[in-house]
């Protein structure tokens, strides 16, 4: 979920009406014990027949708060890209060394596989060597 603060996502109703606007508000992962509106959300938006909705839920999942402590991971970049898994990345947290988002690079997140995606921009930058990164997870066990 990207820009949960600034949306007001979180112990509040949340309006949602396909797979998409789901993943974009509260998430989406395929660990429905520890993210249980993900199997409603998949229930009425990922199905054979159709969509089912709009629903509503309540996320009670504050990034800000049930979060693991910092990681640090060394990446390395071919053609301007990287990619690396993460279930549980608060993309809003994610930071590539000395670089902005949206100026030097583009992130994305594959809820299919679970990764996330660092495109740079100018495809013309040479890297050399591993970039670092740092981000911080969603730790659902926080939520009392």
């Amino acid at each position: 979920m990207r820009g949960y603060e600034e949306k007001d996502l979180v112990n509040t109703a949340i309006k949602l009406n396909s797979f998409n606007d789901a993943a974009g508000k509260i998430g989406y992962s395929e660990n429905w014990s520890d993210f249980t509106l993900c199997e409603s959300v998949n229930l009425h938006f990922n199905n054979p027949i159709e969509n089912i909705g709009p629903i509503y839920v309540v996320n009670i999942l504050d990034p800000g708060a049930h979060k693991t402590e910092q990681k640090t991971l060394a990446l390395m970049f071919e053609f301007g890209r990287a990619e690396f898994a993460s279930a549980n990345i608060i993309l809003d947290t994610l930071l590539v060394a000395e670089f902005i988002e949206n100026i030097n690079y583009i992130l994305d997140y594959n809820y299919t596989k679970g990764t996330v995606i660092i495109q740079l921009i100018d495809h013309n930058s040479s890297i050399n060597g591993n970039i670092f990164i740092k981000f911080y997870e969603a730790d659902p066990s926080a939520i009392s």
